[in-house]
């Protein structure tokens, strides 16, 4: 797992062991970073740092590789991302969630827009996990996941029962029938998992 150290200038590389987690390496990056994900297939990390509206690829090492350029008006977009983001890879695209306008964006690796996905029943999109056809879910606070085909077309609602107060974490296993939520049940947090089809 990755972490995103902003205050520190770093990002840790974590793993799980018997319910804990041990920090293997951290790497220290040239600007905060307040959100983190790695792309497994070019192994690299992609990095949004809201301070500036950067989206950076950097290596294993923590060294720049390139800034993802971005036209204006999806630099303001980025630099807006309240707290409450997200942003995952899949098929070399970022998704970016952004609770303020209850929106989620989507940009190749060249910063052009993939798309952009409103709903009318889409509250709070945070949370993101992506599944290997590139089929987009994220959590919305009207306790539901939305799941949203690779081109932003909306697929379907998953309910997740009532009493969810907030998510905090989401992703699929590995034969993607099964999505773990990590939540808030009135004020304690719980680990909840629904089977789909």
């Amino acid at each position: 797992m990755v972490i995103s150290k902003p205050y520190s200038s770093k990002i840790a590389i974590a793993q799980l062991r018997w319910g804990n987690v041990h920090v293997v390496t951290e790497l220290k990056t040239r600007v905060p970073y307040h959100y983190v994900t790695r792309n497994v297939s070019l192994n690299q990390y992609i990095c949004l740092s809201t301070n500036n509206g950067r989206i950076d690829l950097l290596n294993n090492d923590g060294t720049l590789l390139r800034e993802i350029s971005l036209s204006s008006d999806i630099k303001e977009s980025v630099q807006s991302i309240l707290r409450l983001s997200n942003l995952n890879v899949c098929n070399l695209m970022v998704t970016i969630s952004d609770c303020a306008p209850n929106k989620l964006m989507a940009l190749n690796l060249n910063g052009e827009k993939v798309f952009e996905y409103n709903h009318p029943d889409l509250r709070g999109p945070d949370q993101i996990a992506v599944d290997s056809s590139g089929n987009v879910y994220v959590t919305s606070y009207n306790q539901s996941i939305h799941q949203i085909s690779p081109s932003g077309q909306y697929i379907r609602s998953l309910l997740l029962g009532k009493g969810i107060d907030s998510s905090y974490g989401l992703c699929l296993n590995s034969t993607f029938d099964k999505i773990a939520v990590g939540c808030c049940v009135l004020g304690h947090p719980h680990l909840r998992v629904y089977t789909y089809t």
